[in-house]
C-alpha cells in the first residue's frame, strides 16, 4: 500500500493551497527576485480564488476549458492584453511546475494558445528629449548618471549597487555583479560618458575602489533606488517629458543600439535578458523604422523622381 502511495502521486490531487506553498518554496528556493515572488502570489491568489469561486478546489480538476474561462474573465473585466498575457503566462508556469513535480500528468494548458500581446510601440526619448534632458541636469553627479543610464541601459538597482572599483576608466568595461536573477554580466562606457564619469569622480576627490559609485548629495552615502527616482522626477518636472523614468533610459538604451545595427544576442546580453524574447518586440519597431525610412528613400523611386523631373 505504502508502494502505491510513492508510485501514483496523481491518484491524490494537491488542493490549491498546498500547490500554490510548493511552488512559491521552490521560487524562494531558486532565490527569485522579490518581485517576481510579488507577481507570482498575486496572479495566483486571483486565479485560485476564481476557481474556488468556481467550486474547483484541486489541481486535478483544472481542465483547459476552466482556464479559458478564466481568461475571458479577465478581458470581461477590461484589463489590457499585457496584464491578461502576464496573468496567462505565471499560470503556465504554475501548471507546468505541478507537472516537472509529478502531481499533474499533463498541463490543462499545454494545448492552448497564448493570449495575443498588443503591439504598442514602446515609449523611448527622442533625440531632443535626450538633449533637453542633458541640458536640464544642475551638476556633474546628475549629467553622469544621466548619461551612464543611457549608455548602459542598466537597472535601477544595479545602478545603484554599483562601486567605484566595478567602473574601468579606461576600458569603458562596468562590471554589474549579481544583477537580476543574481547573473554577472559587463556593460560598456563610450568615450562622453567616461568623461562625464571622470569629471564627477574627480569633483568627488578620487575615491577609493571600494567607496559606491553614485552618493546623495546631502548624506554622502549610497545612493539609494528612491534617491534615483527623486532624481529623475526632479528632471521630468524640469523637462515636462512625462515619461522621463530610469526605464525608459533602459528601452531607449536598447532601441538606439538595435538600430545602429547591434546583434540582438549582444544587445539582450547587456541588457541582462536570459534570451532575446523580450527583444523581439522591439525588433518590430526596427523594421518599422527600416521600412518608413525605405519608403522616403526608396533608391528606385528617387531614380524614376528624378526621370521624371527631367522631362
Amino acid at each position: 500500500m505504502v508502494k502505491d502511495l510513492i508510485m501514483t502521486p496523481d491518484r491524490f490531487s494537491l488542493d490549491f493551497s498546498t500547490a500554490f506553498d510548493i511552488f512559491i518554496l521552490d521560487a524562494k528556493i531558486r532565490r527569485l527576485s522579490p518581485r517576481t515572488l510579488e507577481n507570482y502570489s498575486y496572479q495566483l491568489r486571483r486565479f485560485i480564488a476564481w476557481m474556488e469561486g468556481e467550486g474547483i478546489f484541486d489541481i486535478g480538476g483544472v481542465r483547459s476549458v476552466h482556464v479559458r474561462g478564466y481568461l475571458v474573465h479577465l478581458q470581461d473585466l477590461g484589463l489590457s492584453a499585457n496584464t491578461q498575457y502576464t496573468a496567462a503566462k505565471v499560470v503556465r508556469t504554475f501548471f507546468n511546475f505541478l507537472v516537472r513535480e509529478g502531481e499533474l500528468s499533463s498541463s490543462p494548458m499545454s494545448a492552448m494558445q497564448m493570449p495575443r500581446l498588443g503591439r504598442k510601440r514602446p515609449v523611448i526619448f527622442t533625440e531632443d528629449e535626450v538633449n533637453e534632458i542633458l541640458k536640464s541636469v544642475r551638476n556633474r553627479r546628475d549629467l553622469a548618471l544621466v548619461a551612464f543610464l543611457l549608455d548602459t541601459g542598466l537597472r535601477r538597482a544595479e545602478l545603484v549597487a554599483l562601486n567605484v572599483g566595478d567602473v574601468d576608466m579606461t576600458s569603458g568595461i562596468v562590471r554589474v555583479l549579481s544583477g537580476k536573477g543574481e547573473k554577472d554580466r559587463s556593460v560598456f562606457l563610450g568615450m562622453y560618458c567616461r568623461y562625464t564619469m571622470r569629471r564627477y569622480l574627480t569633483e568627488r576627490g578620487n575615491p577609493p575602489v571600494t567607496a559606491p559609485l553614485w552618493v546623495s548629495e546631502t548624506s554622502g552615502k549610497r545612493l539609494t533606488a528612491a534617491g534615483v527616482r527623486m532624481l529623475l522626477r526632479r528632471l521630468r518636472e524640469k523637462t515636462g517629458i512625462p515619461h522621463l523614468t530610469a526605464h525608459t533610459f533602459r528601452r531607449t538604451c536598447a532601441l538606439w543600439c538595435l538600430r545602429s545595427g547591434m546583434d540582438v544576442y549582444q544587445v539582450a546580453a547587456i541588457m541582462g535578458h536570459a534570451d532575446i524574447g523580450t527583444l523581439r518586440h522591439y525588433l518590430n519597431f526596427v523594421e518599422d523604422d527600416l521600412h518608413d525610412a525605405h519608403r522616403k528613400h526608396s533608391p528606385m523611386n528617387g531614380h524614376l523622381s528624378k526621370q521624371e523631373g527631367g522631362q
